[in-house]
């Protein structure tokens, strides 16, 4: 697959979300080298997605948190500047091993060094959002129904009106862990692609993270074409731009590479 086609990555998400509901009540989890869980699912779907979109003799590439390290450095810096799926095949693997709600699949698209289109799909909640050109499409469609296909509609962003202090902050576990004081509710879900979809229909007020580029890549997509906007500490803007100011990429980075 060469190029984004909104009907064959529904087919793709609709695959993946089966292999993940496969596994879900009993998934074999390992540790990788950083001591975060795999299972076999984020295994399978990676093995099929990346079956779908690996195809370098066509110049399009795949960057995927399962297979990034088994690429070399000629492949990954082609990746970077060309078509390129990234994907994440379970995000917040820990929550979906311990059967948790809080995980998701996510599929976008980069050409030229800029995200263009993403998918986010939650299985479990049955909730959906995928772009096409300048638009971002929303459904409700849940594994235990009976339609292969979701039924779309334009989604308009949900904005978050005063006081503020109301509403729910989204972070990562970085920030859980250090204790970072913020104002009102936090909810650490242990998944960017949970925390996006839920910040684009209304659910939080914010999401607040350090994250690697397939966690955020398609909520990226959805965020330009949504009009939100995302901002460093320092004020500078986060956008959908795949460079040097946004994400460590250089190999010398180690465990930081990836990370914004």
């Amino acid at each position: 697959m060469t190029n984004w086609n909104i009907d064959e990555v529904l087919r793709l998400l609709n695959e993946a979300a089966r292999i993940a509901l496969h596994y879900f009540d009993s998934p074999t989890r390992e540790f990788k080298k950083d001591r975060s869980i795999v299972t076999e699912a984020d295994r399978e779907i990676e093995g099929m997605l990346g079956e779908e979109f690996d195809r370098p003799r066509e110049g399009v590439y795949l960057i995927g948190e399962e297979t990034v390290e088994t690429k070399d450095e000629a492949y990954l810096q082609a990746a970077l500047k060309g078509s390129t799926w990234i994907i994440d095949p379970i995000d917040g693997t820990s929550s979906y091993a311990n059967h948790l709600l809080s995980w998701g699949i996510s599929i976008s698209y980069a050409e030229n060094g800029k995200i263009t289109e993403g998918a986010i799909y939650l299985p479990v909640a049955g909730k959906l959002l995928i772009t096409e050109k300048d638009r971002v499409y929303a459904s409700q469609w849940r594994r235990d129904c009976r339609d292969d296909e979701p039924h779309l509609s334009l989604h308009k962003p949900v904005i978050p009106q005063p006081p503020f202090e109301a509403g729910v902050i989204a972070i990562d576990q970085g920030n859980t862990r250090s204790g970072h004081g913020f104002p009102g509710t936090v909810h650490a879900s242990g998944s960017s692609v949970f925390a996006l979809l839920h910040l684009f229909m209304g659910g939080y007020v914010s999401y607040i993270a350090y994250a690697k580029l397939w966690d955020l890549a398609a909520g990226a997509a959805m965020m330009e074409k949504l009009g939100f906007l995302g901002r460093f500490e320092n004020g500078s803007p986060y956008t959908t731009s795949i460079d040097e100011t946004i994400y460590e990429l250089s190999p010398d980075a180690k465990n930081r590479r990836w990370k914004t």
